[in-house]
């Protein structure tokens, strides 16, 4: 039993290792593509150099998404290999325990708006419990916050429905949660992109979900586990109790 379960965990090994080179070796074709373009006098050396900067970008996504998956992620990751042939059907049910029809969508590692929408659904599942402490990292490029808090690797806001004063332009879309909040008695439009949250915690139970692959490496050794679906989030502060109301609120927990 033992060198079965060593044999499958090198077998995945290896495909998650096949995945990563061929979304690499598609990504290195669009850098060629671009490099082409600008020795044919197409596109301006910034183009070309914007175009190598992003590429490093998704490479290192990519990597994240893969080694910090957790089972149930793997499930989406593996249907993605399937997708791309890199796995065959009789493979993909021996690793995953099942047919790659049930699981229903790849989670492509490259495709950065799944990622988004994945957990946007998450979070949304856990805001229909009631409030809940999101974890953000404000250093994520697109992040508003009050200067004295940018530059933080960690900053938990209470997010939740029925609670006061509203926020009258709170949105929650494919870009991530917005809205003006309140400091101190000074209003601030906040930004928070998807790929700046990396853990929400619900205060109804407790339940807790960690975005490993955009959770800051201090942050994961202070977690210091990623096996469950729905790993611990960090240890936040304690929030202050909501007021009873009709209104959507986005408020700093200090």
């Amino acid at each position: 039993m033992v060198d079965d379960d060593r044999t499958k965990l090198a077998r995945l090994h290896a495909v998650l290792e096949a995945l990563l080179e061929t979304k690499l070796s598609d990504a290195l074709g669009q850098v060629e593509a671009h490099l082409a373009r600008w020795r044919a006098g197409e596109l301006r050396p910034f183009d070309v150099h914007t175009e190598l900067i992003e590429h490093t970008g998704r490479v290192g996504r990519m990597a994240k998404r893969i080694a910090r998956a957790n089972p149930d992620m793997l499930r989406y990751i593996l249907r993605d290999a399937y997708d791309l042939g890199v796995i065959q059907r009789d493979e993909f049910i021996e690793l995953v325990d099942d047919q790659p029809e049930a699981i229903g969508m790849s989670l492509c590692i490259d495709d950065d708006a799944a990622w988004d929408s994945h957990k946007r659904l998450q979070l949304e599942a856990l805001l229909g419990t009631g409030p809940v402490l999101i974890h953000l990292d404000t250093r994520v490029d697109g992040v508003a916050v009050p200067s004295q808090f940018r530059g933080k690797n960690r900053l938990v806001l209470r997010f939740g429905y029925d609670l006061a004063p509203p926020i009258v332009d709170l949105r929650i879309d494919e870009l991530g949660i917005r809205g003006t909040l309140t400091f101190n008695k000074q209003p601030f439009g906040c930004v928070v992109p998807w790929a700046a949250l990396y853990a929400a915690v619900a205060e109804a139970d407790g339940h807790s979900v960690l975005w490993a692959e955009d959770t800051p490496d201090e942050i994961l050794v202070e977690v210091g586990s990623m096996s469950s679906p729905a790993a611990p989030a960090p240890d936040s502060p304690a929030p202050e109790k909501p007021k009873k109301t009709r209104a959507s609120h986005l408020k700093l927990v200090d």
